[in-house]
């Protein structure tokens, strides 16, 4: 039983809605970005 693609992507709009509220996504992001520009500059 295949789901319809507009399921699907009410579900990760759903997904993605919940997790833009939570903060650990935010933490997430800012470390990760954090640790790319830090490799970034290390390596000049």
């Amino acid at each position: 039983m295949r789901r319809s693609l507009r399921d699907q992507i009410r579900d990760l709009l759903n997904l993605v809605r919940e997790s833009l509220n939570s903060p650990g996504f935010w933490l997430g992001w800012l470390m990760t970005a954090y640790l790319l520009w830090n490799s970034r500059h290390s390596l000049t």
